[in-house]
């Protein structure tokens, strides 16, 4: 699923510059509807800069004169036509090609080397091959909801009741996001399967999607495969996605099949972000003792050490999720 990612972004910068052309092209015949004059100063203008050409080609004595009076009286054909477009309602840049990326004018690469654009589409891609798109649609910090959080029993860690702790930790993910271009703060979710880390995860990503900035999220299940990938097929792309992105979010670990492999990668990608001093999210149902006894010490020590821990709590959502489904039903059936 992973594989060929480079051509597939290539792919997505072809497409982006075919429709820029395809709208350029309805601009210009617009304009020439509308503004027959400007049609007649544009093919001024190419006879012009077709008899730059052919003086080169001449080589007369007077060629460097010749040359700057076409170039001159070009710039006052292009002079008069953005008067026109403008004295029209219409910008001066009208009839000009868009671009996406004004950097690499949707090439993806700029001064040879990848354009920060690369990765906001090769990012795209990866989201439109998993069900993560799917969860952005559905998750937010405006669709929180947090009548579905019990009010009533006070958990005996912390003292607070579900609903009390998820309004805490909603206020964590939005000062998480409003303050991201300054922080270097890393977040473990951690508690019982169904007690709102995904949502809340996905609502953060979502967030930050809607701010530019490229947030890679995997299942612990999928950053295995993707590890295979990078390991055993070389796959660049997808190493650089998961290394440099602004934020990886991983969600569900300790879910995958922990084998020494699993174990050392995970280890390794944590570690290489926090050297890089690149952010993550990682969700689990794991306590940083369970992080030990499953994977290992160096593991559990640097999420100690290097994340704020985020404690959920309470009854699993998707059972008062699929009871308020019901009840619904049953409302309709009357």
């Amino acid at each position: 699923m992973m594989n060929n990612l480079h051509s597939k972004v290539m792919a997505r910068y072809e497409a982006i510059r075919k429709e820029e052309e395809t709208r350029q092209k309805e601009r210009k015949a617009e304009i020439y509807q509308r503004i027959p004059l400007i049609a007649e100063l544009e093919t001024q203008m190419s006879l012009n800069s077709l008899n730059v050409a052919r003086v080169h080609l001449r080589d007369q004595d007077n060629a460097d004169r010749e040359i700057a009076r076409l170039k001159e009286e070009n710039l006052n054909l292009r002079q008069n036509k953005m008067e026109l477009l403008v004295s029209n309602g219409y910008p001066m840049d009208y009839m000009d090609l868009k671009h996406h990326c004004r950097k690499c004018n949707d090439s993806g690469f700029f001064q040879g080397r990848k354009c920060t654009c690369y990765n906001n589409l090769l990012a795209e891609i990866v989201y439109e091959e998993s069900d993560f798109h799917e969860m952005l649609n559905d998750n937010s910090f405006e669709t929180f909801d947090e009548s579905l959080f019990d009010a009533t029993t006070v958990h005996a860690g912390s003292n607070k009741t579900a609903r009390q702790q998820m309004r805490e930790n909603l206020e964590i993910a939005r000062t998480y996001v409003r303050d991201f271009p300054i922080h270097l703060d890393n977040l473990y979710f951690y508690g019982p399967s169904g007690t709102g880390k995904t949502f809340l995860a996905t609502s953060i990503a979502k967030a930050l999607l809607q701010e530019g900035q490229v947030v890679v999220y995997r299942t612990a299940s999928q950053l295995m495969e993707d590890i295979k990938d990078i390991k055993f097929r070389d796959n660049k792309e997808l190493e650089q996605l998961l290394t440099d992105s602004d934020l990886l979010i991983l969600d569900d670990l300790g879910t995958e099949m922990v084998t020494d492999l699993a174990k050392t990668e995970v280890f390794n990608l944590i570690n290489l972000r926090l050297l890089h001093k690149k952010k993550m999210l990682i969700s689990s149902n794991l306590s940083l003792g369970s992080i030990r006894d499953k994977y290992s010490e160096r593991l559990s020590s640097r999420i100690a050490g290097e994340f704020i821990l985020v404690a959920f709590f309470g009854d699993d959502l998707r059972n008062a999720k699929g009871q308020r489904k019901i009840l619904r039903f049953r409302r309709r059936m009357k």
